[in-house]
């Protein structure tokens, strides 16, 4: 007679044999990484022409203290109010939940900046 140890380590074994099969294989994974990061650097489509009024961060010193919306190459938006500007970087300044947040976002990372 069978006893209940070497049905439960049967069943134990067949269902790791199963979850191994149907695991995706690394191949797999890389495609859906590489795609992914694609989509994340493309410009957004409709959306290549800069605005009339961005502004030149190469005057940065002029554009601290203004309120502006900034336009990421992966079309996420970030507004804010510019607190520094550097050959690397742009520091914004935005009120979240009544408290005040600085985070710096990297300039490769910047589609355009316009005024708000």
């Amino acid at each position: 007679m069978i006893s209940i140890r070497w049905v439960l380590l049967l069943s134990g074994l067949l269902n790791a044999a199963a979850a191994l099969a149907a695991t995706p294989s690394a191949a797999d994974d890389q495609a859906w990484i590489n795609s992914y990061m694609q989509r994340q650097r493309a410009v957004p489509a409709g959306k290549r022409a800069l605005p009339a009024n961005a502004l030149r961060l190469e005057q940065g010193e002029q554009w601290q203290g203004r309120s502006v919306r900034v336009q990421l190459l992966d079309g996420r938006v970030r507004r804010g109010m510019i607190e520094q500007v550097d050959a690397r970087a742009i520091r914004l300044r935005v009120i979240v939940n009544g408290g005040r947040f600085v985070y710096s976002i990297d300039r490769s990372q910047i589609y355009f900046v316009v005024p708000e």
